[in-house]
């Protein structure tokens, strides 16, 4: 069952092709980097490479060229249907304002 890391302007999420949708909320590249560590994904090499990929294509994926080339059969919409890419960027791709002034205080905190 491949997942994919699919990434937009510094945000990430897991594209599920079991689902054909993502299976969290959107996600800081921290956040994904934890999630990797969790998983199978044990050698960094590993871990690197798909960071990588989704980075510089939007997607981890070998076989996609493209985020919107691995999103294009999404079934994330009401009773399985396909939301359009500027929505589905929208509400799996973009951090709620709120997250992003937590994350601004952290990292104030932080330094």
């Amino acid at each position: 069952m491949p997942r994919y890391i699919i990434h937009k302007d510094g945000v990430f999420n897991v594209f599920s092709t079991v689902v054909d949708a993502c299976i969290f909320e959107p996600m800081t590249r921290e956040d994904i980097e934890a999630w990797l560590k969790e998983q199978s994904v044990t050698e960094p090499n590993m871990r690197e490479v798909l960071m990588e990929r989704a980075l510089r294509k939007g997607t981890s994926s070998e076989t996609y060229e493209s985020l919107e080339e691995t999103i294009s059969h999404n079934r994330a919409g009401p009773n399985e249907t396909s939301v359009p890419f500027e929505q589905f960027v929208r509400h799996f791709l973009t951090l709620p304002e709120t997250r992003r002034g937590i994350r601004k205080v952290i990292q104030v905190i932080q330094k």
